[in-house]
């Protein structure tokens, strides 16, 4: 187990991604992503996901967790997150998100 969460945390260490001339900082990609979910230790990576969920909602004005009038569960978010990397595996977690986030509030970014 603890080899496992040492592997993971090594994902964690800070990388710089450059994505539309903005640095994006501790991503974590799909297959990083569905090794810590299966062993249990992804507290890090749910919080990352939750974070860039949150931080949508702040940054647009525009609800999530509740949006449309249907309440969104952390777990589900989760769930969801673990079937977007099942079906994209060479994809993000935090792309996920953005996904996600897109889907249940129907807010799509400026082109």
């Amino acid at each position: 187990m603890k080899a496992i969460a040492t592997v993971f945390f090594a994902f964690l260490i800070p990388a710089a991604c450059r994505a539309d001339s903005l640095t994006v900082m501790g991503r974590v990609d799909c297959g990083a992503w569905v090794e810590a979910r299966t062993a249990g230790a992804a507290g890090s990576a749910e919080s990352l996901v939750q974070g860039v969920l949150n931080g949508l909602s702040f940054g647009t004005g525009v609800e999530f967790w509740s949006a449309r009038g249907v309440p969104v569960s952390r777990a589900s978010a989760m769930l969801w997150i673990d079937k977007y990397c099942h079906e994209n595996p060479l994809s993000s977690a935090d792309t996920g998100a953005i996904v996600l986030f897109e889907q249940n509030t129907g807010w799509h970014p400026k082109a």
